[in-house]
């Protein structure tokens, strides 16, 4: 009772016009004096763990490092420079989708972030979504005509042309043309699976089974769970008599997908 009335004040019967306007100050004050306490305890909270994931960064616990910046982020989602910072874990992880992720993360936040366009530019090229990346290159040419990272703008050029080369032949069933279009690409896209993907059923066309085989696994190493890769590889091998590596490669697609 007597805690009650210490938060509701003295009786309203007793309150004048200005005791009432000065203990609501009061409480007013209070309230404000807590809300900015805790945000500075957050504040340093936050802090000090992006201190200690960039510790862990710079040792190689990637994923100690990762688990504090994901932290980090869900304490401060709207930082740009979190999404960055774990952006580089995801990276040096070779987790490339999950980079791209987050680099178009801060980028929606700050759309003039020239780091991460330049680092989503580059990405975007490894992959072989070239046509992307040139739109990114352009971006950073916009906001910084002479930025050293747009000596990269004509090798994304160069690989969107091979690839609608290579598209052009596809539809002319020209597999031939197709496999060395696709060879051109991936000297600049290397991190490309649908490139390597594509590569692979033109081996297929072309009754080159071993060179399917290594492309199909190529894509599966960057991408472990590409249902489609491990269906085409496995028939390759039970193409060429390797049963038991065909047999292995179904079992493993039924287990990511029954049905």
């Amino acid at each position: 009772k007597a805690v009650r009335r210490a938060f509701l004040g003295p009786p309203a019967v007793l309150w004048s016009g200005r005791a009432r306007v000065m203990w609501l100050l009061g409480l007013l004050s209070s309230v404000l004096l807590a809300w900015a306490r805790a945000e500075k305890k957050s504040d340093l909270s936050v802090g000090k763990i992006r201190s200690s994931a960039d510790l862990a960064f710079t040792k190689g616990e990637l994923e100690e490092a990762l688990r504090l910046y994901s932290q980090v982020i869900d304490l401060e989602p709207q930082n740009e420079r979190n999404y960055y910072k774990r952006f580089r874990v995801y990276h040096r992880q070779r987790k490339l989708t999950e980079a791209l992720r987050d680099l178009s993360r801060a980028l929606e936040i700050k759309p003039e972030y020239k780091t991460c366009l330049v680092h989503r530019a580059k990405v975007l090229l490894a992959v072989g979504r070239c046509e992307e990346s040139i739109r990114d290159f352009r971006q950073l040419q916009k906001l910084e005509p002479e930025h050293k990272d747009l000596a990269d703008l004509p090798r994304a050029q160069t690989c969107n042309a091979h690839l609608t080369a290579a598209s052009n032949a596809w539809k002319a069933q020209s597999w031939a043309q197709v496999r060395d279009s696709l060879t051109a690409a991936l000297q600049i896209a290397d991190s490309s699976a649908a490139i390597h993907f594509d590569r692979g059923v033109a081996y297929d066309f072309l009754g080159e089974p071993f060179e399917a085989i290594a492309d199909f696994g190529k894509v599966l190493k960057l991408q472990s769970d590409n249902l489609d890769a491990l269906e085409r590889r496995g028939l390759a091998y039970f193409r060429v008599g390797e049963h038991d590596q065909a047999l292995n490669h179904f079992k493993e697609a039924l287990l990511m997908d029954p049905e």
